[in-house]
Parts: structure tokens; sequence; C-alpha cells
């Protein structure tokens, strides 16, 4: 059985030529297929569409990106870019709060 996914939730892909891109999921199609974009490569306006079993889901859903996608609000590469990022920093471990 799937784990729950929800727009705004950042995943990792397992497979295929974008293993281990860190995406943010965008909408959900059906129980077995999103759209996911990482506001680079893959922006809001080109998603991918990736099987949910090639996904590693991770815990983290970015609060900002989840109110807007659900109150239907136009979320930007940016925004997206911005979520990946602070996610991937906190993946790393990074301590620092700050430049400097």
């Amino acid at each position: 059985m799937a784990q729950s996914i929800r727009p705004g939730q950042i995943v990792s892909s397992r497979q295929g030529r974008d293993a281990g891109t860190v995406y943010c999921v965008l909408k959900m199609i059906d129980e077995r297929s999103v759209l996911v974009a990482d506001g680079k490569k893959r922006t809001v306006n080109r998603p991918k569409v990736k099987n949910t079993r090639h996904l590693q889901i991770h815990s983290h859903v970015d609060s900002g990106l989840d109110q807007a996608l659900s109150g239907k609000i136009k979320v930007t590469d940016e925004d997206v870019r911005k979520a990946v990022e602070r996610f991937s920093g906190r993946e790393e471990g990074s301590l620092g709060h700050g430049k400097g």
C-alpha cells in the first residue's frame, strides 16, 4: 500500500534517468501517478509525470506550497525551487541559519 502523497510534498526519484532528483508534488493525477516539478529542468508549466512506485516519499510538506496548491493560487518556478532548496539544505544537515 502506497504512502499518502499530497501537493507540496517533497519527493525524490528512485528510478529512471532522473534518479536522485528532488521534486515537489504539484498534483495527484490518480492513485499511481503524480505531476512533479523542480523549478529548473522540470518547470511548473512542463511538469513530469511520475509513477508513485518510482518515488522516495519524504515526510516534508512545504507549507507555503501546500496552501497555494490547495487554494488554487498560481505557483511559480521560483516557489518550487525554493521549496526544494529548503528541503535539500535541511537534508544535508546544514546547521547555519544565515550567511556569514
